[in-house]
């Protein structure tokens, strides 16, 4: 999982003290990381610069990253609900029938429900006018399922503040 993140693990034991594990992750890619699902709905959100804020949510099991990427599309002007795992992201979708989000941030590795779950349990319903599935796991021979699931753009862990910095998004 680490080498699959571009990370390393470095390893240091001495004799009797004891052994440490140095674990080092990027922040963000060394270089720009296409999505490796491109539909003409992600094309079109990815292309403009600046658009009205979006209503979003932001399911990911991370509490950290749940807040940190939360507060940085709170500050660019957008409403953004939460959930921490895929069954409190589903009922936030079943719940705002009335009223679709503009976009789905959706962590796919998740506890109770994960991320392919809650796709799969909202397709068609128009819960959501575009969705982006975000994974550090996700291989791209999955990504065409998650495109059938209506995943418009896959976007890989680590993520820097500026893949999810959706000011230049219109859904």
């Amino acid at each position: 999982v680490v080498d699959g993140l571009g990370g390393f693990i470095e390893l240091e034991s001495i004799a009797g003290e004891g052994t440490a594990f140095r674990l080092y992750l990027p922040i963000a890619p060394d270089k720009h990381v296409p999505a490796l699902i491109q539909s003409s709905v992600a094309t079109s959100v990815a292309a403009a610069r600046r658009g009205p804020a979006l209503r979003i949510l932001w399911v990911e099991d991370n509490q950290l990253v749940r807040e940190t990427f939360g507060e940085v599309l709170i500050r660019a002007g957008h409403t953004v609900d939460t959930a921490a795992d895929g069954q409190q992201g589903l009922d936030r979708l079943l719940g705002s029938k009335s009223k679709p989000y503009d976009l789905l941030l959706l962590d796919l590795n998740m506890p109770v429900l994960s991320g392919r779950e809650v796709l799969m349990r909202i397709q068609g319903l128009g819960l959501v006018r575009a969705i982006v599935a975000v994974s550090g796991l996700a291989s791209a021979g999955e990504n065409t399922d998650l495109e059938r699931l209506g995943a418009h753009l896959v976007l890989h862990k680590p993520l820097g503040i500026q893949a999810v910095s959706y000011t230049h998004l219109r859904a």
